[in-house]
């Protein structure tokens, strides 16, 4: 069966979602340089070619598109008129003083019109709004420049997307075999030149000193960077197997019944009410009071780098959690405890306990000098987060799968939280 058949009746069930990753996708293009690692222009175009299928419209998808756009770049505009002419020294976030140099001779040379021209070119796009800011472009013909460039950017995606797939099916090139097929073909290209890389002398030394530079243990890109992005690669493809064998009703889900009818055979009224205290651990309520006592904390001993990161990954994990329950639309189990509202995958008790006091462990870690005291910390956690998601299985709330999904959305957040933390923590010893 083709893939399309699977995934097609999720996006209908939440069509309105369309329209909001419409709106990120165009938002964070520009943002503080985000879209330098987000293809949000290629987003728009899957987005609108789904909508020539008839599960959203194109029309509204275009003006959110144009609002993300036209708000992305004013928000990079207000900033340079914020941050002013140091930006060209320091750079700020994603964005390093050379692109800024880039952008700031493409300003002078087409001044106020380089504001809809750079809107087209991918690295200029992102640095421009912001020299506008700094060097104080006259706020209305900003507007109407951003607005007219973001317009036609926008609705000239959307279209592409929307009449290409009106001819060509991309949609159902993607979800099939044939899609699989075409990706594969794109893998062993990129490894052929890799390989072509390896063979050439002066290109060889680089691709080497890249590899090299991956593995040192000094700095944030290095070791700490490749473990990172390992880990949140290796938590994507989990969560992929997990989401596709529930799909499919494979295996897992054979278990997940199973499991729980195991667990309802085993109930007592002392068990469930020593694990309705476990449950209660991961409750949205006792999270968020639990969070803003870790803000405060963290603002009291002066550590502000990791409150940014903390609040990242906390929304984070409530976004994934609000739109993936009705994004897969799956039903609670039958014979549960009590009864809860919402959708069953996945786990939100799973997920927000696996980032809070994920993040929690992390931050004492890095306190901690002795190896014993951070192993038996790392112990702690682990065990609480199993508790946890045991308690939701065993009270017949969740599935196993739930679960299992819960852990690895707040893995995810987790993973990018630690990340940003790293970083900005490297960039403050840097400048200091």
């Amino acid at each position: 069966m083709s893939y399309i058949n699977q995934v097609m009746p999720l996006i209908e069930n939440f069509s309105s979602a369309g329209y909001l990753f419409g709106f990120l996708a165009a938002l964070f293009e520009t943002t503080m340089g985000i879209g330098l690692f987000i293809p949000g222009s290629t987003i728009i175009v899957l987005l609108a070619a789904l909508s020539a299928e008839g599960y959203f419209h194109v029309e509204p998808l275009i003006l959110f598109v144009i609002a993300g756009g036209v708000l992305g770049d004013a928000a990079n505009y207000l900033l340079g008129r914020k941050l002013g002419e140091g930006l060209e020294e320091k750079g700020f976030f994603l964005i390093k003083p050379p692109m800024i140099k880039k952008a700031k001779e493409f300003f002078f040379k087409f001044g106020n019109k380089s504001v809809f021209i750079s809107r087209f070119i991918p690295g200029l796009r992102e640095t421009v709004p912001l020299i506008a800011g700094v060097f104080q472009m006259d706020k209305k013909s900003f507007f109407l420049f951003n607005t007219l460039a973001a317009s036609i950017w926008g609705t000239s995606w959307c279209l592409t997307g929307y009449y290409l797939n009106k001819n060509l099916k991309i949609s159902k090139l993607i979800f099939t075999r044939a899609g699989i097929l075409v990706g594969l073909l794109l893998v062993l290209f990129v490894l052929l030149n890799l390989l072509k890389v390896l063979i050439m002398g002066k290109e060889n030394s680089k691709f080497f000193l890249f590899i090299k530079n991956r593995f040192r243990m000094d700095g944030f890109w290095g070791l700490r960077f490749t473990l990172l992005t390992t880990a949140l690669l290796f938590v994507i493809l989990l969560f992929g197997g997990v989401v596709e064998d529930l799909l499919n009703s494979e295996a897992i889900v054979f278990l997940d019944v199973r499991i729980g009818e195991l667990f309802y055979y085993f109930r007592n009224e002392d068990l469930i009410s020593f694990f309705i205290w476990i449950t209660f651990l991961g409750k949205l309520e006792v999270v968020l009071a639990f969070s803003s006592i870790v803000v405060l904390i963290l603002w009291i001993r002066k550590e502000k780098v990791f409150i940014l990161p903390f609040l990242v990954g906390l929304m984070g994990t409530l976004s994934f959690i609000f739109f993936e329950k009705p994004l897969f639309h799956r039903l609670r189990p039958q014979n549960a405890v009590y009864l809860e509202g919402g959708f069953s995958f996945p786990s939100g008790h799973s997920a927000l306990s696996v980032f809070l006091y994920g993040f929690i462990t992390y931050l004492i870690i890095k306190h901690l000098k002795q190896w014993f005291y951070k192993v038996n910390i790392t112990f702690i956690y682990l065990t609480l987060v199993l508790f946890i998601g045991f308690s939701r299985i065993y009270l017949g709330v969740h599935y196993l799968s739930d679960v299992l999904g819960g852990y690895l959305t707040g893995a995810f957040w987790l993973i990018i939280s630690i990340g940003l933390s790293e970083y900005f923590s490297f960039l403050r010893v840097t400048h200091n």
